[in-house]
């Protein structure tokens, strides 16, 4: 969000970000040094655009990647983009991906939807996977559970992170394995 207050018919306004009002824009960037590749300007619903069955996030993603396909780039997003069909169009496509979910969203496994009960048995640093066609859904327990859908990275590799827990008004310094593909 580029912060602005004019008047037009592209501003938006998104009340829980921390720029509230100002243009969209859907950016493409290298994260080797920052930089911009590609973006695009979002104008609004009513610009006679149609969104596919797949969704906006995925449109956005696909329009700006195709220029990058099969050239051995790997793409990273957030929750607001990951969509399971995305990340397999995109395996096929030649592009490996990786990115954050929500466990409710649509072709997440249905065994790893009800991970809130899954973390009350389990302690911080625990991980449960399940591999479905060519992506890998991982769900790592932290603070809360973190749900992650990728082509690049496999369920076997961790890294160790350090956390604090307080226990009996005591902070102590833990080390907890975490998935190679959430680091």
């Amino acid at each position: 969000m580029v912060k602005s207050r004019h008047r037009s018919g592209i501003r938006q306004y998104i009340k829980n970000k921390p720029t509230k009002c100002g243009i969209k824009l859907w950016v493409l960037a290298d994260s080797s040094n920052g930089y911009t590749v590609d973006f695009n300007v979002y104008i609004g619903k009513a610009a006679g655009r149609e969104v596919s069955t797949n969704g906006l996030g995925y449109d956005i993603v696909m329009k700006l990647i195709k220029p990058f396909l099969h050239q051995g780039y790997n793409l990273s997003f957030d929750h607001f983009y990951t969509l399971a069909q995305l990340v397999k169009d995109l395996f096929v496509l030649g592009v490996p991906s990786t990115g954050t979910v929500s466990e409710n969203r649509k072709g997440f496994p249905e065994t790893l939807k009800s991970s809130k009960q899954w973390a009350k048995s389990v302690e911080r640093g625990a991980m449960q996977w399940e591999r479905t066609g060519p992506y890998l859904a991982i769900q790592w327990k932290d603070d809360k559970v973190v749900s992650h859908l990728t082509t690049i990275d496999n369920a076997s590799e961790h890294a160790q992170v350090k956390r604090r827990a307080k226990t009996n008004n005591v902070i102590r310094e833990l080390t907890i394995p975490q998935p190679h593909a959430i680091k």
